[in-house]
């Protein structure tokens, strides 16, 4: 919805995400989850994020980041 993109673009200013990346972040938010399993790094400059970074990923984890 629009709250929801209004909210994303300040998340993505805030951090410097990118776009989606402000979205997921968003959404995780209003669905109350605090933590995520990805390969991108970038959600690391996220303040109330708990971020796990996979390490079986193998050869596709230098793809994500």
């Amino acid at each position: 919805d629009v709250g929801a993109c209004l909210r994303a673009a300040d998340v993505r200013q805030r951090y410097g995400l990118l776009t989606n990346d402000s979205l997921i972040v968003t959404t995780m938010r209003d669905a109350g989850l605090t933590a995520i399993a990805t390969a991108d790094a970038d959600f690391e400059r996220v303040d109330d994020l708990q971020v796990f970074r996979p390490t079986d990923l193998g050869s596709v984890a230098p793809a994500l980041a």
